[in-house]
């Protein structure tokens, strides 16, 4: 599922780290396999992050490129853009364990 900010071209200049890719590459992989998005405490959870005030930061950071988009106050409404599913779909690519550490890391 992807959804698309207003008047999106592209990601902005620049580029993103491959923390970044790795995180909505994970969002990807979790909305797929679970039909909802993650929650920040389940960001936190996977990136080993010590609040959901870092997991907030790093998506607002994702945000501002126009790689994701979400509902405030709203639970389960994170998106990746067209922009964000073409880089998570670019880092799966080149890192095809990372989807099966992504779910193993979920479960235990």
């Amino acid at each position: 599922m992807t959804c698309r900010p207003p008047s999106e071209t592209h990601a902005s200049a620049g580029g993103i780290t491959a923390r970044q890719a790795e995180v909505l590459a994970y969002v990807a992989h979790f909305t797929a396999a679970h039909r909802y998005a993650p929650t920040w405490r389940d960001l936190m959870a996977r990136f080993g992050w010590a609040s959901t005030n870092a997991a907030q930061c790093h998506m607002e950071a994702l945000q501002k490129k126009r790689l994701v988009t979400w509902e405030p106050q709203k639970q389960r409404t994170l998106c990746l853009t067209e922009s964000g599913q073409a880089e998570a779909e670019r880092w799966l690519r080149e890192h095809p364990e990372s989807a099966t550490q992504q779910e193993s890391s979920r479960h235990g």
